[in-house]
């Protein structure tokens, strides 16, 4: 009886599953081959945009992940493709209905099927990247290798996109593009113009020194709040410099923003109010939301009860007539004398 060593075992096993193995590679083509791709589009959550695909920042995030770099380390940029680890870096592919991307991230998720090789196409950040990419879904295309000097190019709803730059993320021809938030480290010259801008606008009372810190956060908050971007510090997005909030800023640096009138229509106040008072009080207090709801400051309903979005609006109110600056001073959110002589002009 024949006996086989145990390395002799190992080595037949071996071949055996890599020949099944290999059964299942494409293995990369080369310039001008073409394949059948079923290519798939995903993009970047950023905080603060108008809707997300899985309904909240978080899941999209854990779904798409930041979108930092690729796998080769080339910065994503709109048409970056991830294929299959058979594929080369800096492989060409074009693909119709899209363009020619280059391959510089591969990945487990990213497979060669039965007949077709996946595909993963970076589409941009935030909101216009989430767009793009459900726009494109998932379709099967009939692809093309390309030589590796061929000019990168993108088409998204008949416009081209340059692909040579990592910079999507950041609005074309805008002074504020770069989304900021508190602790941002790395963007000390965009924190000093959103700072300056801030101030400006009456809300950031310091002079800019380029780091976003608490009082950095207040400022954008009431810049927010004053615009109707959100109504407290507990919504999503509050205190964050995104992209609803730049756009304002962006227009109101274009002179596009119209500017809410600070009263409308004459108002007589005679009874201090604040938060927690008495409901005796709740015609005054229908009286004062109204006021500060024609002033653009109040975004709720005219109940009658003086709660944390009421205060808010009173505070900012203030803070608009120099009346207060910070949350900690006296009177904060108090409906005051002084107060109440400023709204009703006197």
């Amino acid at each position: 009886m024949r006996v086989f060593s145990l390395s002799f075992l190992f080595s037949i096993i071996f071949l055996f599953f890599s020949s099944v193995f290999l059964q299942n590679i494409t293995f990369a083509l080369s310039v001008g081959d073409t394949k059948t791709f079923k290519v798939s589009a995903y993009y970047s959550p950023l905080a603060g945009q108008e809707k997300y695909v899985s309904g909240s920042y978080a899941a999209d995030l854990r779904m798409n992940g930041n979108g930092t770099h690729g796998a080769d380390g080339t910065p994503v940029y709109v048409g970056m493709i991830s294929a299959p680890y058979t594929y080369d870096f800096g492989t060409k592919i074009y693909l119709p209905g899209l363009g020619i991307g280059t391959v510089h991230d591969r990945g487990g998720a990213i497979y060669a099927g039965k007949g077709y090789d996946r595909l993963d196409i970076w589409m941009g950040y935030g909101d216009e990247g989430r767009i793009r990419a459900i726009n494109w879904g998932m379709q099967m295309v009939e692809g093309k290798i390309v030589a590796s000097n061929t000019s990168e190019g993108f088409v998204f709803g008949g416009k081209k996109i340059t692909t040579n730059t990592s910079s999507v993320q950041n609005e074309d021809d805008e002074m504020f593009s770069v989304p900021l938030s508190i602790d941002a480290y790395g963007k000390k010259q965009e924190i000093a113009k959103m700072q300056k801008f801030l101030q400006s606008q009456g809300f950031f009372h310091v002079k800019s020194y380029g780091y976003f810190g608490p009082i950095t956060e207040k400022a954008v908050l009431d810049f927010q709040i004053e615009h109707e971007i959100v109504q407290t510090q507990y919504d999503f997005g509050a205190g964050v410099w995104g992209p609803k909030t730049r756009r304002v800023a962006n227009k109101i640096l274009k002179g596009e923003f119209v500017k809410r009138k600070t009263v409308i229509t004459s108002y007589s106040f005679s009874k201090n109010l604040w938060r927690g008072k008495n409901d005796m009080e709740r015609s005054e207090v229908k009286k004062m939301q109204k006021f500060l709801k024609d002033a653009g400051f109040y975004n709720g309903t005219i109940s009658g009860k003086f709660n944390a979005v009421t205060e808010k609006a009173v505070f900012n109110f203030q803070v608009s007539k120099n009346i207060i600056n910070n949350l900690n001073q006296k009177g904060a959110g108090v409906w005051g004398p002084l107060t109440r002589k400023m709204a009703e002009g006197k």
